[in-house]
């Protein structure tokens, strides 16, 4: 059963930021596809996230944005055709006078998804381990060094690390993915990590995606 009540419920009765239906990335289907619809609107809600992260996820935040935004529009341009996400890229794959674009797009937001499901894991094991450490900066730095870092010049590089000192305190991170309640760090773990499982199964089918379809880059900004 889920963590959450799995019902349409306002701010005050949800236990945590991740039991909003909105943030939840959609199950994948027995063929493999994503439902670009919900995949998108998933992905806006990690922008939400973001703010409760404050500064330090400033530069993530911006680029998330302005990649899903591409990607609603060639979503928008053909919504029945291009209901599934592997659909919409493969598209682009087989139109040779293609601009690529969404598949620019969804190949930044793959990566920043990567790097925003290894902080929330590491998040989650250091809670279950009993540490608990409340400086968040070494997670999203060593997040960052496994998968932004390589695509980004020395000028991105430099902002990025001087954004991710702002990062709030673990206490005050959690509590405000509780809505500011107290005494709910436990239960914002429990959901967070169920969060973690559709994220996971989105990013896995992305990056194989990218990998049979020989779409990766390592072109840097």
């Amino acid at each position: 059963m889920s963590a959450c009540n799995g019902y349409a419920v306002s701010v005050a009765e949800m236990r945590s930021f991740f039991c909003d239906e909105a943030v939840k990335y959609p199950e994948i289907t027995s063929d493999g596809k994503i439902d670009t619809k919900q995949f998108l609107q998933a992905s806006k809600s990690i922008v939400r996230m973001f703010d409760f992260f404050g500064r330090g996820m400033a530069t993530v935040k911006y680029d998330v944005n302005g990649n899903i935004e591409k990607l609603e529009k060639k979503f928008n341009a053909d919504p029945k055709r291009f209901k599934m996400l592997n659909d919409m890229i493969r598209s682009e794959v087989d139109d040779v006078t293609s601009t690529k674009q969404a598949i620019e797009a969804l190949l930044w937001l793959k990566r920043a998804l990567e790097y925003t499901r290894l902080v929330l894991r590491c998040l989650v094991d250091d809670h279950k381990s009993g540490r608990k450490t409340e400086n968040l900066v070494p997670f999203c730095t060593m997040a960052y060094e496994q998968t932004l870092k390589r695509y980004h010049g020395w000028v991105v590089q430099k902002l990025c690390a001087l954004s991710m000192r702002g990062v709030p305190w673990r206490k005050d991170f959690l509590k405000s993915l509780a809505y500011d309640r107290e005494g709910m760090e436990d239960v914002v773990i429990i959901d967070m990590e169920e969060f973690l499982e559709t994220l996971d199964a989105n990013v896995v089918i992305v990056i194989k995606m990218y990998d049979d379809w020989g779409l990766n880059s390592d072109k840097t900004i």
